[in-house]
């Protein structure tokens, strides 16, 4: 490889000519405010902004610690001192400059931070995510002050003096957490450490530091894995001292932005070599899968954050920095694209005005734009826009991931006559694993694009020594003697996918003992990305495919399909209608794909919550059989029809019904949501053509009202994913609008599929409950 080591004092002051990308600051702006920090005014940025019906934003407090922390304007400052630093502007620096001081408030005596300030300007000293300690948000303060003091000895001397005598005080004290070269003996949060020590470094060659940045350097690459056969490959165990499993979280995992940045100062090949080989083999896993959420004892992964993506994206800068590596530039724009939509729901992280979305959950895009995710999606894009233009090709919302990883919950295959049993709780991926105690054949169908697969199975509990696991996917078939860990991934085999619906079979057998089997995860060896504008595919080979040449290489067309599966929603789909007293109730029994309602029976099995498991929670339908009068709900001054055997309501995937058209004076929409509240419309469509959007927007199940509807029914409890009563309030609302004068005929839905219908009312001019 070619040695290229430059210290981050010289590549501060080179500007690259580099990718055209707009950064919209105007929600951060809006996120921008003064607040009071124990009588003194500071300016600092709402930690929350939920975004409401029509659209637009409130500020929101996290509950219990505060309105604003060091955590996020900590980010901000060093976002402001970058855009300053490429641009010259002195208005960024006056934004980076106002950051630094609300940070350097939040110093105590001892040059250790709190984190949070409460709304009326008591600082939030005790509280977990708050109190001192050599946590996080001293990190962040430590890297923010010293990115400062580096930045400003040109334009405020002054300033920059007074942030590195802050930095200094700060890292004596986190250092005093130091365990084995890491601070608490965590390599995330060391991260972060070793990043604003390498700056102090730069600015002032101290000893001390010095030597902190070689300790803690090494210790990080100490818990590098680069291996193969483990799904960690290439990433950097996070777990603490005392436990001997991997463990790693997207979010705050820097390690190895910050051991590039050390190899820089240390001028240590060796590092820097083990960074780049680690990036480029992880990025099979987060380019295929996206950035998820964790990987312990199981892989999460959802909820996709900012947070994680922009770790990953600014480790890439990093390494392209030091290294000038096109392998390392064009995965590093690729990773970007996930917030354009390159990711599973295809759609777009970014707001209209700069919003930086909240999340990626399995069904839906948590649209909340609260500090954290608004300016990691901004760091993000600022590192984006330094790589030269010529990357530009890979930083696209058009691109797509051809063979995205796949993950399994193995309780959901059919386990036809294997010795195994289904059990349920908390701790597991799905809320439920399977358990499994001598032969065993485990069976669904699945659809792989046309490559390698390498298979890895999560265990939870283990009671037995080996299995031989048997793996089958059309032609190809692979076994593999497999030594069993307690709560690990371990790779079991490989299969190639065959581009069509397969069955996939897992088999085996263990003559005594049984295991827990949670998941199963198959991840390609390849990383190729399909972009249809050009018609080209880009492969990318860092993990010793066979399948093609090693690196990056670019094929015309799309080089190999994978049967997609599209949910048609028919034209019109008819339903029947209800009529009494004067009301016109639809049946919507066939469309109804969720049972959210449980009876005693049904407890254990309703699944009201979980799109991704077979178990979830569920309202108690005893408590609403008591206020039915035949099937009927009243509610105020309108009644529903309902079901509450089975399927009982309908989760919104864009469905499209038609019925008798008839002149209504008004529609109302029993509903709720899971996973937080929605924003959504109805289209409908009146027998003269004509279109009329109505709002359908249904807040969380248990969480109350928040987007304008109204409580229908208060339950005093549910039933949890194992069947188990919580004494949880939960709530079914409604809400109604007017119809234009003229005979309506269809509705159709939007897709939201964290939003449930329960049933739809028409009324007629005039009519009342009797």
């Amino acid at each position: 490889m070619k040695k290229v080591i430059v210290l981050l004092l010289s590549l501060a002051s080179v500007l690259l000519i580099g990718m055209e990308v707009q950064l919209n600051l105007g929600h951060l702006e809006f996120l921008r405010d003064e607040f009071s920090i124990e009588n003194v005014t500071r300016v600092g940025y709402w930690i929350y902004a939920d975004r409401l019906p029509d659209g637009s934003y409130k500020h929101a407090d996290a509950p219990g610690e505060g309105v604003t922390c060091v955590d996020d304007v900590a980010r901000a400052a060093i976002l402001y001192l970058r855009l300053f630093e490429t641009s010259g502007k002195p208005e960024y620096f006056g934004r980076a400059r106002e950051a630094l001081e609300f940070v350097l408030s939040m110093q105590d005596v001892d040059g250790d931070f709190y984190n949070f300030v409460f709304e009326d300007g008591r600082i939030n000293l005790n509280g977990p995510t708050s109190r001192k300690g050599g946590n996080w948000w001293a990190a962040r303060a430590l890297w923010a002050l010293t990115t400062g003091a580096r930045i400003s000895q040109d334009c405020d001397p002054e300033f920059s003096v007074k942030l590195t005598e802050a930095a200094h005080r700060c890292f004596r004290r986190i250092i005093s957490f130091e365990q084995d070269g890491l601070i608490h003996g965590y390599t995330d949060l060391s991260s972060v450490v070793l990043l604003g020590a390498a700056e102090l470094f730069m600015i002032g060659n101290d000893a001390l530091v010095g030597s902190f940045v070689e300790r803690c350097s090494s210790a990080i690459r100490d818990k590098l894995v680069l291996n193969n056969d483990s799904l960690f490959d290439g990433l950097v165990d996070e777990a603490p001292p005392s436990e001997s499993k991997y463990y790693w979280h997207g979010w705050g995992s820097r390690q190895l932005e910050a051991i590039a940045l050390a190899s820089a100062i240390l001028e240590d090949d060796n590092l820097l070599e083990a960074s780049v080989e680690a990036f480029k083999r992880s990025s099979a896993l987060l380019l295929n899968a996206g950035p998820l959420y964790s990987l312990s004892q199981y892989l999460q992964l959802f909820p996709q954050i900012a947070y994680a993506a922009e770790a990953a994206i600014s480790a890439g800068y990093m390494l392209y920095e030091l290294t000038e590596d096109d392998e390392i530039a064009s995965t590093t724009a690729l990773l970007g694209s996930w917030f354009l939509g390159v990711n599973k729901l295809n759609q777009s992280m970014i707001g209209r005005n700069g919003e930086g979305f909240d999340g990626l959950e399995f069904s839906h895009v948590n649209r909340n734009a609260g500090a954290e995710s608004t300016i990691s999606m901004l760091l993000s894009l600022e590192r984006i826009s330094r790589l030269p233009d010529q990357y530009e090709r890979f930083f696209s919302g058009e691109v797509e991931i051809l063979a995205p990883v796949e993950v399994v919950e193995a309780e959901s295959m059919r386990a036809g006559l294997s010795e195994s049993a289904i059990i349920q709780g908390t701790g597991f991926s799905g809320n439920a694993v399977i358990n499994i105690s001598g032969a065993f054949s485990l069976r669904m169908p699945i659809t792989l694009a046309e490559t390698s697969y390498s298979v890895f199975a999560a265990l939870n509990e283990v009671k037995a020594n080996e299995v031989v696991f048997t793996l089958r996917l059309g032609d190809s078939r692979s076994e593999k003697v497999v030594s069993l860990e307690r709560r690990a991934i371990l790779k079991i085999g490989t299969v190639k996918g065959t581009g069509n619906e397969s069955t996939f079979t897992v088999g085996g057998r263990i003559t005594e003992g049984s295991f827990d089997l949670d998941q199963i995860i198959l991840v390609p060896n390849l990383v190729v990305a399909y972009d249809p504008g050009e018609d080209v595919s880009f492969i990318l080979n860092f993990r010793g495919s066979e399948e093609a040449q090693e690196g990056i290489s670019i094929a015309n067309g799309r080089i190999f399909e994978r049967e997609r599966k599209i949910t048609e929603v028919p034209p019109s789909l008819v339903v029947d209608v209800v009529e009494q007293d004067g009301f016109v109730h639809l049946n919507l029994e066939e469309l109804f794909n969720n049972n959210g309602i449980a009876s005693s029976d049904e407890r254990k099995t309703a699944n009201f919550d979980n799109p991704q498991g077979l178990f979830g929670a569920s309202y108690i339908s005893a408590e609403l059989e008591r206020e039915l009068e035949s099937g009927f709900l009243s509610v105020g001054e309108t009644r529903f029809l309902m079901n509450i055997k089975g399927d009982d309501n309908l989760r919104l995937t864009g469905q499209a019904i038609t019925f008798p058209a008839e002149v209504f004076s008004r529609i109302c929409i029993l509903g709720s949501a899971n996973h937080g509240d929605y924003v959504g419309e109805a289209l409908l469509i009146y027998e003269d053509g004509s279109q009329q959007m109505i709002q359908l927007s249904f807040s969380d199940w248990c969480g109350g009202p928040s987007t304008g509807e109204e409580i229908a029914f208060v339950f005093s409890g549910r039933y949890d994913n194992t069947g188990n009563t919580e004494r949880i309030k939960c709530m079914l609302y409604y809400r109604c609008s007017d119809l234009l004068d003229k005979p309506l005929k269809s509705i159709v839905f939007p897709q939201l599929a964290n939003v449930h219908i329960f049933a739809v009312s028409f009324e007629r001019a005039g009519s009342c409950v009797q």
